[in-house]
């Protein structure tokens, strides 16, 4: 059988804090920070701020509606009669025929128009674009908080992955060793047989446990690889390690704001449900609106022109009721075989339905629409204070754990440093030191891994209050 040999440990000391690092002779380090900055340029990242880019385009497109609109056109066309022909061109340009045998007529028309009335279903589509907007900006918000959690989570279960394995490569050296020294006095009739077949299946318990440990490891590694879309080949991660004390104080403080923290106000779920009752709101009114707003449209127009000076301008305006647009139109045109004429028209034409089953309908469908999201949203905040009661009971959960942890921690140390004074005077042997070392070094680990849901439990917290999370 091939042995695993333990990797080699290193110690990096700055400030008050101790950095720990399982290394190789040239890795790179990759950091918590290094390993965030990585997660902002990943997939799932980028398409949250894609996302929130879109919605930002969809609404200037919709103000883009509300401002002014213009347009020129022109048209022209001449004809002439059959058999006739031309004796001349007149100021224009035009072909003259004889006798009134020549036809034709030019135009040019600048067409502007701007929505002006309130009740505009333009004003409504700028309404649900800044609303999406703002919805899109919650998504990434929560999904960006969620994917820190979730690289803290797969960060720190590679730390913790290699840790085990370290432990478990050295219980398996001792157990190799154990074994071999038993196969001697087992030669020698200094043990019995089944104390032997005893410590051989404690060798083979150590040796499942270290490949256990070393697929464990392979696993950790992929997930934090496929979030971060990086190979962690040549890198090793660092963890920062804890001051009993300094935690204990940050944890404390932490403890103190609790019961003060428990606002709704910025939930995430809160905030979008809040926005689609806004826009069930808004629906209801436009639907209304629709079905009783009568279909009117006022213009006014006034033109003349004159045959000999062949100049005819025009101007009309108009205002849509129901849409709630204004326009305004200017035309110039040349003609021939006109009188003059010189007039303002003023013309409104107003509609009204009577009878509309299916605007009914919709206006009923609107209001059922609304009730059921003001519904969704009283359920989510009892939902919501069942979710931080749930949190805070986890953290708590997970903070008598850490009391708990690190006194067995120094338990293990207090053993080791029997079991060195008993290697002293000769009645311990060095297999029972690096036992007792084994067993202090796995005490850490999980004090450790505790810290760690230490600080995730504080950021499910804190996601939970719909705050953006830091933990560096």
């Amino acid at each position: 059988m091939q042995q695993l040999k333990p990797q080699k440990w290193y110690f990096k000391i700055t400030s008050s804090l101790l950095f720990l690092s399982i290394s190789s002779a040239q890795a790179e380090t990759l950091s918590l920070q290094a390993a965030l900055e990585q997660l902002s340029q990943s997939g799932q990242w980028r398409v949250l701020d894609t996302d929130v880019n879109i919605a930002q385009k969809n609404l200037q497109q919709a103000k883009g509606v509300l401002g002014l609109q213009a347009s020129i056109s022109s048209e022209g066309q001449t004809t002439a009669v059959a058999g006739s022909s031309a004796t001349g061109a007149d100021l224009l340009g035009q072909p003259t025929f004889p006798s009134g045998q020549w036809a034709g007529n030019a135009g040019l028309s600048a067409t502007a128009s701007l929505v002006v009335l309130p009740w505009s279903p333009s004003f409504e589509a700028v309404g649900n674009a800044e609303r999406a907007l703002q919805k899109a900006m919650l998504e990434r918000r929560e999904n960006q908080n969620l994917l820190k959690i979730n690289l803290l989570e797969r960060y720190s279960a590679v730390l913790a992955s290699q840790k085990d394995l370290n432990v478990a490569q050295e219980s398996l050296e001792v157990a190799q060793i154990q074994l071999e020294n038993a196969q001697k006095q087992l030669e020698i009739g200094q043990i019995r047989r089944d104390r032997f077949l005893q410590i051989k299946t404690d060798w083979e318990e150590a040796k499942n446990k270290a490949f256990q440990a070393q697929s464990t490891l392979g696993i950790a590694n992929v997930t934090l690889e496929s979030l971060l879309n990086v190979s962690l080949k040549d890198k090793d991660l660092e963890l920062l390690q804890y001051d009993p004390a300094q935690i204990m104080n940050t944890i404390m403080n932490f403890v103190n704001n609790l019961s003060a923290d428990l606002s709704l106000e910025s939930r995430y779920d809160l905030l979008k449900l809040n926005l689609n009752v806004k826009d069930a709101l808004e629906s209801l009114e436009f639907t209304k609106r629709e079905r009783w707003l009568p279909s009117g449209v006022l213009s006014l127009q006034y033109g003349s022109h004159n045959g000999q000076s062949i100049a005819a301008p025009s101007i009309s305006g108009s205002l849509n009721l129901k849409s709630g647009i204004a326009s305004l139109q200017g035309n110039l045109s040349s003609q021939n075989n006109t009188s003059s004429n010189t007039g303002t028209t003023v013309s409104f034409s107003l509609g009204f339905d009577v009878l509309a089953p299916a605007a009914d309908s919709k206006i009923e469908l609107a209001q059922a629409t609304l009730e059921q999201a003001q519904l969704s949203l009283q359920n989510a905040r009892g939902m919501a204070m069942l979710d931080l009661q749930q949190k805070q009971a986890d953290f708590n959960t997970v903070l008598g754990n850490f009391a708990v942890l690190q006194s067995n921690l120094e338990t293990q140390k207090a053993k080791l440093e029997v079991q060195k004074a008993r290697l002293g005077v000769g009645s311990a042997t060095v297999l029972d030191v690096r036992s007792a070392e084994i067993a202090v070094e796995n005490a850490q680990n999980t004090v450790r891994r505790n810290v760690f849901q230490l600080e995730l439990a504080k950021l499910k917290w804190d996601q939970a209050l719909g705050k953006d999370i830091k933990f560096l």
